[in-house]
């Protein structure tokens, strides 16, 4: 099986005037028909304009429903400087920064989930999110979009992961309720997502949404997602918290390194194998 980093078209070796056939997607996994109503719109949370327990119960909804919500105005000095110079050219001293900043929002986001599911604000101050990840992504221009994707659908293996989308081009898009939501970008903004591995957390609660890219034909898009990962050792169960007599585990209990290797082999069958 091909890793998610093979199936970028952004690992294109040139510009090409037809789409390798390697790129060509069955005919089921095409881009189709996409939602941009409001009523399917992914929420956006004003983090600037409201107080602790009204964003911290947004974002529980959210996750609960879509597995992905939008952070807007974000206002601390340091990460607006860091993303501004940072949209202009990737340097060390900046990407420093702005990683340092992204783990503080990272954490804050975590701490108002763990308030929402029932979980200790610390949950998630150790090995679980001691391995984070930067990775940027550029999407050239594609020739036919009809036959291929950015990315193809899947659900990230992180705990949660942050993005910094490109202001003006569409590409992200969320499959809910059996249709694919475009993921608007806005500016000053961090697209949020649910990964897998705090779906299993949350015994099921939190959903891992499935999302994919898709390419346009006309303008390059470039996106920067930090991804929060725990160690190779960290233990990953239904937290002990939210499972009892009632509510019975969900997945079984696997250490990361075993999950990300079961990830990697089985691709879209993965959740046959989390399952306890």
């Amino acid at each position: 099986m091909e890793t998610l980093d093979n199936m970028f078209v952004s690992n294109w070796s040139n510009v090409r005037s037809s789409v390798p056939p390697s790129y060509i997607q069955p005919i089921e996994n095409r881009p189709g028909n996409v939602i941009s109503s409001s009523c399917k719109a992914i929420p956006v949370i004003d983090f600037g304009g409201h107080d602790r327990d009204y964003i911290a119960k947004y974002i529980l909804k959210a996750s609960e429903e879509f597995g992905f919500f939008q952070v807007s105005k974000i206002t601390t000095t340091s990460l607006s400087h860091s993303l501004y110079i940072f949209r202009m050219l990737l340097i060390s001293e900046v990407v420093g920064k702005y990683t340092q900043e992204l783990r503080k929002l990272g954490l804050k986001i975590l701490e108002l989930l763990c308030e929402g599911i029932g979980l200790d604000q610390e949950y998630f101050c150790g090995e679980l999110v001691e391995n984070p990840a930067l990775t940027a992504h550029h999407y050239p221009p594609c020739p036919n979009p009809s036959l291929t994707l950015g990315v193809v659908k899947h659900r990230d293996p992180s705990i949660i992961t942050i993005l910094l989308q490109d202001e003006k081009v569409h590409g992200l898009q969320v499959h809910k309720d059996g249709e694919w939501i475009e993921v608007e970008p806005i500016p000053n903004a961090f697209v949020v997502n649910i990964g897998l591995l705090l779906q299993i957390i949350s015994n099921g609660r939190l959903i891992g949404a499935e999302h994919r890219v898709v390419t346009n034909s006309s303008t390059p898009r470039t996106s920067v997602a930090y991804f929060i990962y725990p160690s190779p050792e960290s233990i990953i169960e239904p937290s002990k918290d939210l499972v009892n007599e009632n509510n019975a585990p969900i997945y079984k209990s696997m250490t990361f390194g075993e999950f990300r290797m079961n990830f990697f082999n089985k691709g879209a069958n993965i959740e046959a194998e989390l399952l306890s």
